[in-house]
């Protein structure tokens, strides 16, 4: 049976300026960390059209139609993929492409404009894949290899495996070189700063109505922590974010080029130490109730 899909209402979630910005801002500070190297306005626009697009399709209102279209009947992975990829999505991809090709010319540098459009490409299968199946869609084809999850808990290995993809897009974006010459780089750097933030945030943003639905890390362990009093609760959430960030923190391995490897690494605990105080305050004492999936209409 077909699934009769919803159209994406006129209104949905669009990123400011300064949110897209300071997202792309993020991740061109971890490269220039990484590399030592300065990348130029024009890969920094690019950069900041893709956080566009990703920030749109998860705060936005096309997340919310594949929770309503997984539980119509009999679903199918092409459901899931159309209401990520229709629209304003699907015009947002298309304009990326065309500044692929501006940064990076095929007729002058063929060999960098196809690695960042198979790295684009990569991830695009990579998330297709994972948000078909944690709505329990059946999946067309296996994963790619190269974005396998080291873990066996569902829900980590959805953030890993999504969170894998998204740096590699990001990485060729500013360096095609990058992740074909340094792929130890986006898997020893990269992805283990991400999945530290990403395992901060969802943790002290536990109990938040946007985050009900979807596979935050605070669900890895089963833990009922809106039953547990505040302090109960902030001890926990605590104890258990850092259970989850130290391997993490431990794979961390920056190169040795621009400054001492455990340096960077003190710089990079601090930091995440800080985003912790500050959104625990937020969510679990102040009890903020809109978070990073929260558009405006």
């Amino acid at each position: 049976m077909s699934v009769e899909r919803p159209q994406i209402p006129n209104k949905t979630f669009q990123p400011d300026e300064s949110l897209r910005r300071r997202e792309a801002n993020k991740f061109a500070i971890l490269y220039i960390l990484t590399s030592g190297h300065v990348p130029s306005k024009n890969k920094l626009d690019l950069l900041s059209a893709f956080t566009d697009l990703t920030l749109y399709q998860y705060a936005g209102e096309p997340d919310n139609l594949a929770d309503l279209v997984s539980k119509k009947i009999e679903p199918s992975q092409g459901d899931i993929i159309k209401t990520y990829w229709q629209g304003e999505t699907r015009e947002k991809l298309k304009d990326i492409y065309k500044k692929v090709d501006d940064v990076y010319p095929r007729d002058k540098v063929p060999d960098k404009n196809s690695k960042v459009r198979t790295s684009l490409a990569e991830w695009y299968f990579t998330q297709n894949y994972w948000e078909a199946k944690v709505r329990g869609v059946a999946t067309r084809r296996d994963l790619r290899h190269k974005f396998f999850p080291s873990s066996n808990n569902p829900v980590v290995a959805y953030r890993e495996s999504t969170n894998l993809a998204y740096v590699n897009a990001m990485a060729s974006i500013l360096d095609p070189d990058m992740v074909v010459n340094d792929e130890e780089v986006v898997k020893q750097v990269f992805l283990p700063i991400l999945m530290v933030y990403q395992t901060v945030t969802d943790f002290a943003q536990s109990g938040l109505p946007e985050q009900g639905p979807k596979w935050t890390m605070d669900k890895s362990n089963g833990t009922d922590y809106a039953s547990l009093n505040t302090l109960d609760r902030i001890s926990r959430l605590v104890q258990d974010c850092s259970e989850y960030t130290k391997p993490y923190f431990d794979q961390l391995k920056f190169p040795q080029n621009i400054s001492r490897m455990e340096l960077r690494k003190k710089i990079v605990y601090c930091a995440n130490l800080l985003v912790l105080a500050k959104e625990l305050y937020e969510y679990q004492l102040l009890r903020k109730t809109s978070g990073r999936y929260c558009g405006t209409s």
